[in-house]
């Protein structure tokens, strides 16, 4: 298909966005983006409380906005779930998903429900890494239900930090040599760090930010965990004298860019230091971006994942075994098993 189309949906628990990007040949284009406040009493506690009424909300601004609703996906926003990078012991050999199945068990968060994870292996010297993904199966699957009732046909889920690595690798983890690139996204109340040495993915950590970055205080916990990724290479593996790069993904109405950035390169006077908002799309995404216009990256970068294959390797799809349609979409070819 020379000319395809998909809709990239990011979800949180104060917004929702959207992003159409169409592939003509070679070239990726930015068609149509759009946010909407989130209502009330649709997602609590990093939870989807009313399934029905986000599928609702989800076609409502899709009709509003004149984009359809064919070929869409979305960011996950479920807990409990993970998202790891894991060493895998060489006796495993094939049984890698039983592996995986019994090691999630041990993870209390998880006792009794029912699982659903993906994983993908992570081309590097260091042999055998996969990165994993894990959630409650139950919980995805309604809302991919309700979505499908009303034709809002989703075709892929995974973690909304996915989606920005994705959106930014080409132009800026690809091809750097001898940096260590980290992109920082921050989501719904918690900051993924995905560290990249010569383009492929090293390292990953998860943790709980309280509050936006629109004040000193959740400013200075964010650039402490920043720090903190830097010293484990620094003082844990020894790599000193490496050269680093920051980039730092997330809303950019909840984020006061300037302290954000002149902070963290007070901590980290050495490294360079970037923030993704709406001015720097030209320079960050692989899509032709329109100007003057107000984009969602990781929405961006989900829409990517059918029209691009990235060298990041990162793909993972948590889109519910057990929902009619991720059977369709497996019988057809359309979802491809790791």
């Amino acid at each position: 298909m020379s000319n395809i189309a998909a809709l990239g949906l990011n979800i949180s628990s104060d917004q929702i966005s959207l992003a159409l990007v169409r592939k003509a040949g070679k070239n990726l284009q930015l068609v149509r983006s759009a946010s909407a406040p989130m209502p009330e009493n649709i997602i609590a506690g990093g939870n989807i409380k009313n399934p029905v009424l986000l599928a609702k909300t989800i076609k409502e601004l899709c009709s509003k906005n004149k984009v359809s609703t064919a070929n869409v996906f979305i960011s996950l926003l479920v807990k409990p779930s993970l998202m790891r990078i894991m060493d895998m012991p060489r006796e495993v050999g094939g049984n890698v998903n039983q592996f995986i199945t019994d090691e999630l068990k041990h993870y209390a968060p998880f006792s009794g429900k029912t699982i659903g994870h993906d994983f993908s292996a992570i081309k590097s010297s260091k042999s055998n890494r996969i990165l994993l993904g894990a959630y409650d199966e139950d919980k995805v699957a309604s809302l991919v239900q309700a979505c499908n009732r009303i034709n809002v046909i989703i075709r892929g889920i995974e973690p909304s930090a996915i989606g920005v690595v994705r959106a930014l690798y080409a132009k800026h983890v690809a091809k750097k040599f001898g940096t260590n690139v980290v992109i920082a996204h921050l989501h719904d109340g918690n900051v993924t760090f995905c560290v990249f040495k010569d383009g492929v993915l090293d390292f990953l950590k998860q943790s709980v930010i309280a509050g936006k970055l629109n004040n000193e205080e959740s400013i200075a916990a964010f650039v402490e965990e920043c720090v903190s990724v830097r010293q484990y290479y620094d003082l844990e593996l020894g790599e000193t004298g490496k050269k680093w790069e920051f980039f730092v993904a997330g809303s950019a109405a909840s984020t006061d860019q300037a302290l954000v950035k002149q902070t963290l390169q007070d901590h980290l006077r050495d490294d360079l230091i970037n923030i993704c908002s709406d001015q720097s799309l030209a320079d960050d995404l692989p899509v032709v971006v329109a100007q003057q216009v107000a984009v969602d990256i990781a929405a961006v970068g989900l829409a990517m994942k059918p029209l691009v294959t990235s060298s990041a390797e990162l793909k993972l799809n948590l889109l519910p075994a057990k929902t009619d349609d991720a059977h369709n979409l497996q019988k057809f070819g359309i979802i491809t098993a790791n």
